[in-house]
């Protein structure tokens, strides 16, 4: 049912700007409504990338994991077959100074992207704290703001 009187307008967000609210009320309904989306955006997609990044360092440590457990398989499968030909260990021996050599080559390339990959986490960390820091802040002003309604 229809009122005959005019209903009031309100913003989603309480604003105090040194205007009539009335008369501007599209302009500042826009700033407010642009100035939500943007930065929910924000706050999105930095999130987004930290996940991104996150994943990508699980990964980098996975990939270091998978070519430790190769180095091994290798590692065993040269002792099976040493222990299987007993007769040609001379021929296999120097196969195996050299062999080792590579697998000892193959633990330091492991070990300096282990390290690597350490040096990203942290990097990764120390750029997102001073953000959760400020946006933990802002949460917990919004929740208190609430709150006092």
């Amino acid at each position: 049912m229809p009122l005959n009187e005019s209903r009031s307008r309100f913003f989603v967000i309480e604003v105090e700007f040194r205007v009539n609210k009335d008369e501007y009320f599209l302009p500042i309904f826009c700033y407010i409504s642009v100035l939500a989306i943007v930065s929910i955006n924000i706050t999105v997609s930095v999130d987004t990338m930290h996940i991104a990044c996150t994943a990508h360092a699980c990964s980098l440590f996975a990939a270091v994991s998978k070519q430790m457990e190769n180095i091994m398989l290798k590692v065993n499968d040269n002792n099976n077959d040493i222990g299987e030909n007993k007769s040609s260990i001379n021929k296999k021996f120097d196969l195996c100074v050299s062999s080792e050599k590579m697998i000892y080559w193959k633990y330091v390339t492991c070990l300096k992207k282990h390290q690597l990959a350490i040096k990203f986490v942290d990097v990764l960390n120390s750029s997102h704290q001073g953000y959760a820091v400020i946006q933990l802040i802002i949460l917990i002003l919004i929740v208190n703001l609430i709150g006092l309604r």
